[in-house]
């Protein structure tokens, strides 16, 4: 029934009520879209990156993610989109109004936190994305336990903390280094390269 509907009517102590959202990802539309799909300073996860992070984070119906250091919040928008809930933390407030305007766009609901990030102050996560290697927030979201953490980096020298970091906390920790090179009119033209570290508990 629509939620305006299930608030007037009278229940009798149920047990479980479900939530169900009207899903494009989930009637066979795309997923991992093109950049230009997003309103973005700038594209450090490209669509074929983002399409990696996405298939570590394992995003769908019941799972919660925080995509942290959000950015354009391209990775928690794609999140939504596979019905997961999303929790975007960004500290700068000119993101954030992309975050929302690109939520909007695709017809998804991302909460926004314009601030640092602050672990207890926020429902606790099966999946966390780290947009960026800062190694303050790395091991924040190491720390709250999630079942997933995955974290892109772009500076060698973040690599080795991040990881230390989150074995630290008790995860298995794998990583890639990816790059795509797109067919250009006149050749392939080759992105920057961007390491995806990832930790899982068993």
């Amino acid at each position: 029934m629509d939620p305006k509907d299930a608030v007037t009517r009278r229940w009798i102590a149920p047990e479980a009520v479900l939530c169900l959202a009207d899903n494009e990802f989930l009637r066979g539309t795309e997923w991992a879209l093109p950049d230009d799909a997003f309103a973005s300073r700038t594209h450090v996860l490209g669509a074929e990156v983002r399409a990696f992070v996405l298939a570590v984070l394992a995003p769908r119906p019941g799972v919660l993610v925080w995509d942290v250091l959000a950015g354009s919040g391209a990775v928690g928008v794609e999140c939504a989109r596979l019905g997961a809930a999303v929790v975007a933390v960004e500290p700068d407030p000119v993101q954030c109004v992309r975050i929302i305007a690109n939520a909007s766009a695709h017809g998804v609901d991302v909460r926004v936190e314009e601030a640092e990030l602050d672990t207890t102050s926020l429902p606790r996560p099966e999946a966390v994305f780290v947009g960026r290697g800062s190694l303050p927030e790395v091991k924040a979201c190491a720390a709250v336990n999630a079942r997933r953490v995955v974290v892109a980096v772009e500076r060698v020298d973040e690599i080795v903390p991040a990881r230390d970091a989150l074995q630290a906390a008790g995860y298995e920790v794998e990583g890639v280094q990816l790059t795509a090179s797109r067919l250009l009119e006149s050749g392939f033209g080759a992105a920057a390269p961007v390491t995806i570290l990832w930790g899982t508990k068993k």
